[in-house]
């Protein structure tokens, strides 16, 4: 379902929490911006070139995907996928 959704753009806490805006097309994440002036530049960068050009549908447990993927993990990147679990969880498809 989610790779042939056409774009759209998903605002997850908005500067509350982990303020971050991604793009999707076609369940592809195009894009990553982020409201939370919290989170530092090398999280964002590490975040953006772990996750932009990936299929969404892909991630099943969002904490684990970027800790195998993002070399210097710190607290705001824990904060970050934490929510990211609890607000995009992608269900298993299973063949019943």
């Amino acid at each position: 379902m989610w790779s042939q959704t056409p774009a759209f753009r998903l605002v997850l806490d908005p500067t509350h929490d982990i303020g971050i805006e991604m793009k999707v097309h076609h369940g592809v994440i195009k894009s990553l911006k982020f409201e939370n002036p919290n989170l530092p530049d090398e999280s964002r960068v590490a975040l953006r070139t772990a996750l932009v050009g990936l299929k969404i549908q892909d991630i099943r447990n969002w904490t684990s995907f970027l800790e195998k993927r993002v070399q210097s993990w710190d607290q705001g990147l824990e904060t970050v996928t934490g929510r990211l679990d609890k607000l995009l969880p992608i269900p298993e498809i299973s063949g019943s």
